[in-house]
């Protein structure tokens, strides 16, 4: 991570030169995709050929979470819909006094 090029004593507030900034902000998007840490420190000291197979890599996690998001979503759609197609529920002959209404 860029070290500051100054620390305030007093409030502590970090300051960094303005050629610190692209880095700054890729952390800051980084971290805003639920990056971790250490990956974000890797792909922030690789050259731009290592650093872009590190990102690709870890694309594939958010690309799962949303494979699975767009899941839960289809099957709370079928769920306000009227219940899950394909499934179908039968009552048996046997008597429904069992505490059931």
């Amino acid at each position: 991570m860029p070290a500051p090029v100054r620390v305030d004593g007093g409030t502590g507030y970090r300051y960094y030169a303005p050629q610190q900034a692209g880095d700054a902000l890729t952390i800051a998007v980084l971290r805003e995709m639920d990056l971790p840490l250490a990956v974000i420190a890797r792909a922030l000291a690789a050259d731009s050929g290592s650093r872009a197979e590190i990102l690709r890599a870890e694309r594939d996690r958010p690309a799962e979470r949303i494979r699975r998001d767009r899941t839960r979503l289809d099957l709370l759609d079928r769920l306000a819909a009227g219940g899950l197609p394909g499934y179908e529920v039968t009552m048996s002959g046997e008597s429904r006094n069992d505490g059931w209404p």
